[in-house]
C-alpha cells in the first residue's frame, strides 16, 4: 500500500521531495541561459525543465539499481523511490519550483543555496539518503 509522507520506497513524498522543489527553483537561471540558443527548446522552458528533471531521475533509478557507479552509491540511495513518488511527485514539485521561482527571481539563490546545504549534509554525514526520515518513524 502506498503512503502519502514516508520513505521513498513505499510513499508518494519523502523528505527529498523538498530538495526536488528546491532544485527546480534552482535552474531558473540555467534556464533563461539555454533559451538563448537557437532551436525547438527554446520554445519552450517548461519543456527544458521537464527534461533535466526526467534526466536527473533517470540517472537516479541507475545509480539505486547499482546499473552505474559504485556499491557504496546504491547503498547510499537506500532503495528504490516508488513510482508515484518519481513520476508523479518529484516532477511536480521540480516544476513547481521552477514555475514560483520564475515569477519570483528572489527565489532563486536562497533555493541553490538550500539545495546544496541539503546535499552537503546527507553526502558527508548521513550513512543513506533516508536516515533523517528513518529516525524520525517513517
Amino acid at each position: 500500500m502506498v503512503e502519502l509522507f514516508g520513505h521513498k520506497s513505499t510513499a508518494i513524498f519523502d523528505l527529498w521531495s523538498i530538495t526536488h522543489f528546491l532544485s527546480g527553483a534552482g535552474i531558473v537561471l540555467l534556464v533563461r541561459w539555454i533559451m538563448r540558443f537557437p532551436g525547438p527548446a527554446r520554445q519552450s522552458p517548461l519543456l527544458i525543465c521537464l527534461m533535466l528533471s526526467a534526466g536527473w531521475e533517470f540517472l537516479e533509478i541507475y545509480l539505486e539499481l547499482g546499473l552505474i557507479g559504485t556499491p557504496a552509491i546504491t547503498r547510499w540511495f537506500d532503495g528504490v523511490e516508488h513510482w508515484s513518488n518519481r513520476i508523479i511527485a518529484d516532477q511536480a514539485l521540480f516544476v513547481l519550483g521552477f514555475a514560483l521561482a520564475s515569477a519570483r527571481a528572489w527565489m532563486v539563490l536562497p533555493a541553490k543555496a538550500l539545495s546544496l546545504g541539503w546535499l552537503a549534509v546527507h553526502v558527508f554525514l548521513m550513512p543513506h539518503s533516508m536516515y533523517i526520515q528513518e529516525s524520525w518513524g517513517y
